[in-house]
């Protein structure tokens, strides 16, 4: 009979409150409340405001805890699609070395010291980026109760901070340095394309928590 009506109750969505002890089940049930409340006994008291503020989220709520938003959702969405499109043709080097040495990675600087010095320059700046991008991750989920939704939003900070350091670095080498021996326009105006996506990105998902 009490398996019974542990069924039923589960069936009409009724049964929500169960606690366990640490010897095991300790006894049931709260019957006719909400049910998206755990106890702490099963899961943390967090767990079940964070999953229905998600839900809220998804289904186009206001932002609460860690979920969504639609705006901060399309921001970070339309983010990841901007710094894959930056990033995808270094990483199908990898894969493709001969096509993309010939097509894409051509050469841009004059063949000298300073021109060496400028491309052992690129490479600073990833390695940088890679440390500073796994220090905020370090330190947020160490030190801080930020979502994930928010840790991402962060690295987006960083990133667009690398490619406007990019762009600047760019003009600087061809109208100061002089050492670009192709025409920068190209290159110039798709960095400023990811630049400017990627502050815009930056901005709307922070606003979607204000």
């Amino acid at each position: 009979m009490r398996i019974a009506l542990l069924q039923s109750q589960l069936s009409r969505g009724r049964l929500h409150h169960s606690h366990y002890s640490r010897g095991g089940y300790a006894g049931v049930v709260g019957v006719g409340s909400s049910p998206t409340r755990l106890s702490a006994g099963l899961l943390p008291d967090s767990f079940d405001e964070q999953f229905q503020s998600f839900v809220e989220g998804l289904s186009g709520g206001t932002y609460s805890g860690s979920a969504f938003t639609v705006v901060q959702q399309e921001a970070l969405i339309v983010g990841y699609l901007m710094l894959l499109a930056a990033v995808s043709p270094y990483v199908l080097g990898l894969f493709f070395p001969q096509t993309l040495n010939e097509q894409f990675f051509l050469p841009i600087y004059k063949d000298d010291a300073v021109g060496r010095t400028a491309e052992i320059y690129w490479k600073l700046m990833y390695a940088t980026l890679g440390i500073l991008l796994t220090t905020l991750a370090v330190v947020e989920v160490f030190t801080t109760n930020v979502s994930a939704a928010q840790l991402l939003r962060d690295t987006y900070l960083l990133w667009a901070t690398f490619y406007t350091a990019a762009t600047v670095k760019i003009r600087v080498e061809a109208t100061r340095l002089n050492i670009i021996d192709v025409n920068r326009f190209g290159i110039q105006l798709w960095h400023s394309l990811v630049v400017l996506v990627m502050w815009a990105s930056v901005y709307f998902s922070y606003a979607a928590y204000s």
